[in-house]
């Protein structure tokens, strides 16, 4: 039985086109993990501030526009490295 080309049956193109689309959706989706959190710290009293959940943020732009918000004088961006068993 010989096998077929995409030249020799150009409707599979859509059929690989779906294929890739879906792969790249999943290896998206598995690779969504953060590789950094970020905290903050008062300065002053040495007590780390999480988000309103109780949790690391893990956007960065978040955690420093909280930080300038309680005061970049009292207050510093906190980051903490995952490596690959933590996530």
């Amino acid at each position: 039985m010989k096998r077929l080309t995409i030249q020799e049956f150009p409707r599979t193109d859509i059929l690989w086109n779906k294929v890739n689309e879906i792969i790249d959706y999943i290896n998206k989706k598995e690779n969504n993990n953060p590789e950094s959190l970020y905290a903050i710290k008062n300065i002053e009293t040495g007590e780390i501030i999480f988000n309103a959940r109780g949790g690391a943020y893990q956007n960065k732009e978040a955690a420093i526009s909280k930080c300038l918000e309680l005061g970049q004088e009292t207050h510093k961006l906190v980051e903490y490295k995952l490596s690959e068993e933590q996530l």
